[in-house]
């Protein structure tokens, strides 16, 4: 018989009482026992009264901890909710993240006993309204990701983003790791965490069968601005992972943890002579778009948001190309021995890029 684990729900929030209440309702009414469940949740500074959402269910159960703060960020928030969590198992979940499945804890539960060596499992979410922007997000997660309807491990080699929007640890797995201090700009806190536990001989799992309701709309101005976010944190994901010469196998992932290096190179080499290097241009160019066009053959979406899926990608791969070395140089003011150590993983990177193109 499995052994029936204690869950710790780890809720971050800042202005989220819209939809706050109704995860807080998902969560009880999982089919697994109530005494093996607590809620901890931190506001991170909200001003629409987001902790009275939280106190109102208090009323109904003793097993929310509810913890005030000034605005201080995700990392700061998680490493603190983190001390609070007293279950074996941790499931963090965005405070507008519904549980779809009655059977989600004990998903969770067989899964880390089948799997001792997991340091997390993850699961799938879409979002709640067709208009909603974040199908760029769905449909990259389903295409680019690898994120579909089978189970995969994630390693270092087989590697892919675990997503903390919905996703489970083992707490013991943060006696030694903590979320870092410096993200405040970007995104990028959990995928930092799980390099650096993937660098500690820990796997994660990705399954379909854990599913979560999204509930939080984006127009196209919020998109650019998650876009923005997401450079900058594969600029900080580096930084972060080059302080002190830290030993790191830092994995490849196409349109996030990637750079286009031999697009620029050849950009350049196209400006000086545009003649003779216009081939290696369309070569690079081919190279960055291959895995683009996979947008096109996922199913469910129209051709229109397939399109704009796309461009997205183009759009941020050329973004990219241009601004993490600015963003490293002049406002992360990296000197020249840690530039080369960066760019020593742009052109690992590059060749498992080129490796992948070659066996397409």
């Amino acid at each position: 018989m499995v052994k029936q684990n204690k869950f710790s729900v780890l809720i971050i929030f800042y202005n989220e009482g819209r939809a706050l209440g109704r995860t807080l309702k998902s969560i009880f009414a999982m089919d697994y026992p109530k005494d093996l469940i607590e809620v901890v949740c931190v506001d991170d500074g909200s001003t629409d009264g987001s902790s009275l959402v939280v106190e109102n269910y208090t009323r109904n159960y003793n097993n929310i901890k509810l913890f005030k703060q000034k605005n201080r960020g995700l990392s700061y928030s998680y490493n603190k909710g983190l001390k609070y969590c007293s279950g074996d198992i941790v499931l963090f979940l965005d405070a507008h993240m519904y549980l779809k499945n009655k059977d989600t804890f004990h998903l969770l539960n067989n899964y880390f006993s089948r799997y001792p060596n997991v340091a997390g499992v993850c699961g799938t979410y879409r979002t709640l309204y067709p208009q909603d922007k974040n199908f760029v997000r769905d449909i990259r997660r389903f295409t680019l990701f690898k994120k579909g309807n089978k189970e995969r491990m994630i390693t270092l080699e087989n590697f892919t983003t675990f997503s903390s929007a919905v996703g489970a640890y083992r707490r013991s797995v943060f006696k030694r790791c903590k979320f870092p201090k410096s993200f405040g700009n970007s995104y990028g806190e959990d995928v930092l965490v799980q390099i650096l536990l993937h660098n500690q001989g820990y796997d994660f799992l990705y399954t379909p069968r854990i599913v979560g309701i999204h509930d939080a709309q984006i127009n196209t101005q919020k998109l650019l601005r998650k876009m923005l976010f997401e450079i900058r944190s594969v600029g900080n994901i580096l930084y972060y992972l080059t302080e002190k010469e830290k030993k790191t196998i830092v994995p490849y992932l196409h349109y996030f943890l990637s750079y286009p290096l031999f697009l620029v190179v050849s950009f350049g080499m196209f400006i000086a002579n545009p003649y003779f290097f216009f081939p290696l241009v369309i070569l690079a160019l081919a190279i960055e778009t291959r895995d683009a066009f996979n947008c096109f053959r996922v199913r469910g979406y129209s051709f229109k948001q397939k399109l704009l899926t796309f461009n997205y990608l183009l759009v941020k791969e050329l973004l990219q190309g241009l601004y993490i070395p600015y963003y490293l140089v002049f406002e992360k003011k990296i000197g020249i021995k840690r530039f080369l150590v960066i760019l020593k993983q742009f052109i690992l990177w590059e060749f498992k890029k080129m490796k992948q193109f070659v066996k397409y």
